[in-house]
């Protein structure tokens, strides 16, 4: 997103793109884990990092599903799993998910756009 960015593509189109992209993604792997169980998610994550993870979810609950939606420095991908394993409402997984991606996206793209003018490519 940055590069595309950095390189003259159409911001808003860019942003919309990424976000619904990445929305699909972990989506996916929501119903993987809601699909297959706990099994495939500790696969995924590891026994040790699945517990501890469990732990924050029942500290947290939904909050932790903000704050790693949100932070793009964190892996939302793994917090998919467990949404799906805990049966999280879809509606609230998606649009809290969609969210989260679309101002990670403009951050991205903001990001990108300034590269872009610094380096004169803009």
């Amino acid at each position: 997103m940055a590069g595309g960015a950095a390189l003259g593509m159409a911001t808003i189109p860019l942003i919309i793109i990424a976000a619904v992209g990445y929305t699909i993604g972990v989506t996916i792997n929501y119903f993987l884990a809601k699909i297959l169980g706990r099994s495939y998610v500790e696969k995924k994550l590891s026994k040790k990092r699945y517990e501890i993870i469990v732990r924050w979810w029942n500290k947290w609950g939904i909050l932790l599903l903000i704050a790693f939606a949100f932070l793009p420095i964190l892996p939302f991908n793994i917090l998919a799993l467990l949404c799906g394993l805990f049966n999280v409402r879809l509606s609230y997984f998606l649009l809290i998910n969609f969210a989260g991606n679309l101002v990670n996206s403009y951050l991205f793209v903001f990001l990108g756009e300034g590269i872009g003018r610094w380096i004169g490519l803009l």
